[in-house]
C-alpha cells in the first residue's frame, strides 16, 4: 500500500547531508520512503540494494555508515546512529520523533483552521454570538449556562488548555447526544468538567497519545536484546 512520507528541510543541514557519501545519501532516503508505520524497513539486503539502484557492495558501505554513531547528530538517540538492525531488517531510529513532530504540526494547523472557520460571520460556528457588524464576538469568561455550552466555546476553550480543537468537538456532541451528562449526572460546570478530564487523561487526544505510547513500548519489549529493559514507571524487568 501506497503511503506518503514526509522529509524535512533541516535534513539538508544534517550532519549525514553535510558529511555522508553520496551512496549513503541515497539509501538513507530510500529507507525513509520505505518504512512502514512502524518505522521499519522490512526486506532482504538483496531487496535494499535493487530498491536504492546501487550494488551489494554500495549498499554494504552506505548501510554501515547509517549504523555507526554520528557525534554531530542532531538525536542524540542510540548515539546518532539512524538505523538499527532488526529481524527481518532495520529500524528507523529517529522515526517516532518526527512523527510526533508532523502530527504537533499538522494538529496545530487543524486547529487554526476549526478556530477561524468558527468565527466566519456565515460559517458554521456552533452558535457563537455575533456583534452588529457581523463579526463573532469573544467569548465570554462563563457563558450564561455553565451546564451547557456551544460548539465554538468548547472548542476555543480546549484549544486555550493546548488540546486538538478536535477534542472539543467530540465532547461537544458526546454532550449533546446523552443531555449533557457526565457518569449520568447532569454537568454543573462544563469548563470544571473539561479541566477535570484534562487532569486525568481522560480527553480523545490523550487516550491517543497514551494508546501510541504503550504500542511503542510493547514494540520495544519485543525487539529489545535479551538483558534488562526499564519500564515506563516501573521497575527493571529482566527478559
Amino acid at each position: 500500500m501506497s503511503h506518503y512520507v514526509k522529509i524535512y528541510d533541516f535534513l539538508l543541514t544534517s550532519s549525514i547531508w553535510s558529511q555522508a557519501t553520496k551512496d549513503a545519501k541515497i539509501l538513507w532516503i530510500t529507507m525513509l520512503a520505505m518504512k512502514n508505520r512502524d518505522h521499519r524497513v522490512l526486506c532482504s539486503l538483496p531487496g535494499l540494494s535493487d530498491m536504492a539502484r546501487l550494488t551489494m557492495p554500495e549498499t554494504e558501505a552506505a548501510l554501515e555508515l547509517l549504523m555507526k554513531p554520528d557525534p554531530y547528530s542532531r538525536t542524540k538517540a542510540k548515539d546518532g546512529r539512524r538505523v538499527e538492525p532488526i529481524e527481518g531488517g532495520w529500524l528507523v531510529v529517529n522515526g517516532e520523533k518526527y512523527d510526533r513532530l508532523f502530527k504537533e504540526q499538522r494538529d496545530a494547523e487543524l486547529n487554526r483552521a476549526r478556530v477561524n472557520r468558527f468565527r466566519q460571520p456565515n460559517g458554521d460556528d456552533g452558535g457563537a454570538p455575533h456583534n452588529g457588524n457581523g463579526t463573532v464576538s469573544a467569548p465570554p469568561e462563563e457563558s450564561k449556562s455553565n451546564a451547557r455550552g456551544t460548539l465554538a466555546e468548547l472548542v476555543e476553550f480546549v484549544v486555550s488548555l493546548g488540546l486538538p480543537a478536535s477534542d472539543g468537538e467530540h465532547i461537544f456532541h458526546r454532550w449533546e447526544g446523552n443531555g449533557w451528562t457526565n457518569s449520568k449526572q447532569p454537568i454543573r460546570s462544563w469548563r470544571a468538567t473539561v479541566r477535570s478530564w484534562k487532569a486525568h487523561g481522560y480527553m480523545p487526544s490523550q487516550k491517543a497519545a497514551a494508546a501510541l505510547a504503550l504500542r511503542q513500548t510493547n514494540t520495544d519489549i519485543k525487539y529489545a536484546p535479551k538483558g534488562t529493559i526499564q519500564l515506563p514507571g516501573g521497575p527493571p524487568t529482566v527478559f
